[in-house]
């Protein structure tokens, strides 16, 4: 039930208020709902978001792996012009902004 929750969150973009609330459901012993939460953090493109992204790279379910790389193209999509890199023992991404 509760990752319909962040779902509903990731609707509103207003990262100021959400990244910081939303950071800490990535520590929520469902996986669904640490996979929605990676989502949510990269639908609000922030930066602020990176570090636990690349962290929840190492986590036990593809889910949440998979919505964690995700949203780190999509941050580095929307913060950087060319071609960006982050990388993790566990995750490595790279995006290209055309």
């Amino acid at each position: 039930m509760r990752w319909r929750i962040v779902y509903a969150l990731e609707k509103t973009v207003s990262p100021a208020r959400l990244v910081p609330a939303v950071i800490t459901l990535l520590a929520d012993p469902d996986a669904l709902v640490r996979a929605h939460a990676a989502r949510t953090l990269g639908r609000q493109k922030s930066p602020l978001a990176r570090a636990v992204l690349l962290e929840a790279c190492n986590d036990d379910s593809s889910g949440v792996i998979i919505n964690a790389v995700r949203a780190l193209q999509q941050i580095a999509d929307s913060t950087s012009k060319s071609t960006r890199s982050v990388r993790s023992p566990g995750c490595s991404a790279r995006a290209t902004r055309t």
